[in-house]
């Protein structure tokens, strides 16, 4: 057992206390997966993780009730990340019945889209705030612009100052400058005109000048 253990590394599992995780690279971006318990004394079979494996940041999660094991493991760099689910069998086998990839950013979109929708601007720009990095979404332009929709109809420059800081996060630019040209996005700029600074205003002017020739 400790031979397994010294060609392997650990990780945490959480909701296993007497477990942890081991892994291997069995090739090139290939790794294999297992669970050892007190400190190496036993070892379940070693079982192929599908995906992309992330040592230094992968989770994992036992499920007592449904005897599953979730090892979920982030992207260098990058808010995506891959996920497998395992049914652990009463001799602590792993078989693999679900994996796939996702984006904790994109899913973050999502919840300030249906935030929006439920009318709850607050909780949509803190949700917002969450996508830290620009460039980390594909439409980015678009939920700042719902944002700044949704700031009009609040109907105050607080509310565009809070959207402020989104856009010039996810999109590097100002809340007038955003490339969409849609009536709802152009008639939020118009209030606000009417809220800004006399300097701000009259860069939001031009702006709507410019797309209304």
């Amino acid at each position: 057992m400790l031979v397994a253990l010294l060609i392997s590394q650990v990780l945490y599992i959480e909701g296993l206390p007497c477990g942890e995780l081991l892994y291997r690279e069995t090739g090139p971006m290939e790794y294999e997966i297992a669970i050892a318990f007190n400190g190496g004394e036993g070892i379940s079979p070693w079982a192929f993780y599908p995906l992309y494996f992330n040592p230094a940041k992968t989770d994992c999660c036992f499920n007592s009730a449904d005897m599953t094991l979730e090892v979920v493991s982030q992207l260098p760099y990058s808010a995506n990340y891959t996920y497998a689910w395992y049914l652990v069998d009463s001799l602590w086998s792993l078989t693999l019945y679900d994996s796939g990839e996702g984006g904790y950013y994109e899913e973050a979109a999502h919840r300030v889209y249906e935030l929006l929708e439920a009318n709850d601007f607050e909780g949509a720009v803190i949700e917002a705030e969450s996508i830290m990095y620009p460039g980390s979404l594909p439409e980015p332009d678009r939920l700042c612009a719902m944002l700044v929709i949704a700031a009009a109809d609040r109907g105050t420059a607080e509310a565009f100052q809070q959207v402020q800081s989104v856009c010039s996060m996810l999109s590097n630019c100002e809340l007038y400058n955003l490339d969409i040209r849609s009536e709802e996005y152009l008639s939020a700029l118009k209030v606000y005109s009417e809220l800004a600074d006399p300097y701000t205003a009259q860069l939001v002017l031009e702006r709507l000048r410019v797309d209304y020739e």
